[in-house]
């Protein structure tokens, strides 16, 4: 007991405590436990010290749910009178980058925080300026680039086995830019292989009480479609249509992943007969032993412990936001393309819906 590292979530709604009972029972394998709490509780050498939020009634059903006795209502007082190892961010976007700063001040070793990190470029670097200068460790909640499945699909397309990446595509619906594009991002920066986009074209609906000013937009506009070309040449596109799966083209086959990981689907051509079908089909089903919260839970210990090499770097989560920032910047060009790195670190989105934020 003594050797396990202490953990606390701030933030204890549905990412933080609460996974909703329909959604648990949907989920494909490998993505529960999906909130922080359970996370924690599921993981090995964390012990779950502590909570907080600021409701007292959602704080005293997560300490039930949990049972976890120290609970705060005043995050700062938590910070202030308890001895940390690790805190656990899924609080709403608007207070997000104050806490982590806080967190850091406090002497924390390691912050899981939920997407997305901040309303702007300029407030992630600082995020990240902070926790590089302390030293202290960092995981993301872009899940997928912690399910096996989708390491697999990775692996598989850099082999060169099916040739050469030309394209992915991720199918996630029409959505919200701040509310679940952030998760695409990750998986196109994370299967292009490149570092960076060079332009976007995006095609964006603002909601009906959106605040468009010079700099800054009041709302979380949905994303129906978008192209994105790579510095390394491959191409990037957000789908309209749902079905939560990552198409991968190259020049010998494809790869999807499908269903949210699910399954795995590897498509060649047939290799006695010459054609352009991709007759020959492989489907490989996911057995995941650890829900992606959990591992990325448990890496955030092992950075801590050990000091592995993280799964996703600071510069990969700015670029994500930037490049989502320029599908909103192209919109506002009439959907020309938009260079991302005229996206300037000072514009705001705020991620608002009705009354709260992303």
């Amino acid at each position: 007991m003594n050797n396990k590292l202490t953990a606390a979530v701030i933030g204890c709604g549905r990412m933080g405590a609460f996974t909703r009972p329909e959604l648990e029972y949907s989920m494909p394998k490998g993505w529960t436990p999906h909130n922080h709490a359970a996370a924690i509780k599921a993981a090995e050498n964390i012990e779950l010290a502590a909570l907080s939020d600021i409701s007292e009634e959602v704080l005293q059903a997560a300490s039930a749910r949990h049972n976890v006795l120290t609970i705060y209502t005043d995050y700062r007082v938590m910070l202030n009178e308890r001895k940390l190892d690790i805190v656990t961010v899924a609080t709403r976007t608007d207070v997000r980058p104050k806490i982590i700063k806080e967190a850091i001040a406090a002497g924390v070793k390691g912050v899981h925080a939920e997407k997305p990190l901040s309303q702007s470029v300029e407030q992630a670097k600082e995020i990240f300026d902070l926790l590089r200068s302390a030293g202290i460790a960092f995981t993301y909640g872009v899940y997928r680039r912690y399910i096996k499945v989708y390491q697999q699909a990775k692996e598989l397309c850099e082999s060169g086995e099916l040739g050469e990446l030309w394209q992915v595509s991720v199918s996630f619906g029409k959505t919200q830019l701040l509310w679940n594009l952030p998760h695409v991002a990750d998986l196109l920066l994370y299967f292009s292989g490149a570092k960076r986009a060079e332009w976007v074209t995006g095609v964006v609906r603002f909601s009906a009480d959106s605040n468009i000013a010079e700099g800054y937009i009041d709302d979380d506009p949905v994303v129906e479609t978008a192209t994105v070309m790579f510095e390394n040449g491959v191409i990037g596109i957000i789908n309209a249509a749902g079905g939560l799966s990552v198409k991968l083209s190259l020049t010998g086959g494809e790869i999807t992943v499908g269903a949210d990981g699910s399954w795995l689907e590897i498509c060649r051509p047939n290799r006695h007969i010459r054609t352009p079908y991709y007759y020959d089909k492989q489907i490989v089903t996911s057995q995941p032993v650890k829900s992606a919260m959990q591992v990325a839970i448990e890496e955030l210990r092992d950075q801590i412990i050990s000091s592995i090499t993280p799964s996703i770097t600071f510069s990969e989560v700015i670029e994500a936001q930037r490049l989502l920032y320029a599908v909103v910047l192209s919109e506002l060009k009439g959907g020309a393309r938009f260079s991302v790195t005229d996206v300037p670190d000072n514009f705001i989105i705020t991620g608002r819906t009705g009354n709260l934020f992303a």
